[in-house]
């Protein structure tokens, strides 16, 4: 674990701006972090039990905005609303 923390009310350390959540098994959260969560336009999350990658925006923990999702079945690249893919954005963002 590498980056910004700042102290909770209960004055335990929570991260707070850019840093990176490693853990044992390879799970990775990196990028833009507020009170304890991924919030921001650059962030990463790896998990390798589940052959998935993300790199992009979220938004209070959930991909949320342009990113690349890719797992062993699917990649998709365009934009996610609350954690699921938008198609309706997407071809909005297409035509224009």
């Amino acid at each position: 674990t590498e980056g910004q923390y700042k102290l909770a009310k209960n004055s335990r350390p929570i991260r707070h701006g850019i840093g990176k959540y490693q853990k044992p098994n390879g799970v990775v959260y990196s990028g833009h972090w507020e009170e304890n969560t991924l919030s921001g336009p650059i962030c990463y999350v790896k998990l390798p039990a589940e052959k998935v990658e993300y790199k992009g925006e979220m938004l209070n923990g959930q991909y949320h905005g342009t990113g690349e999702y890719s797992c062993p079945e699917y990649y998709y690249a365009g934009a996610f609303i609350n954690g699921k893919y938008d198609l309706v954005l997407q071809n909005l963002l297409k035509d224009n």
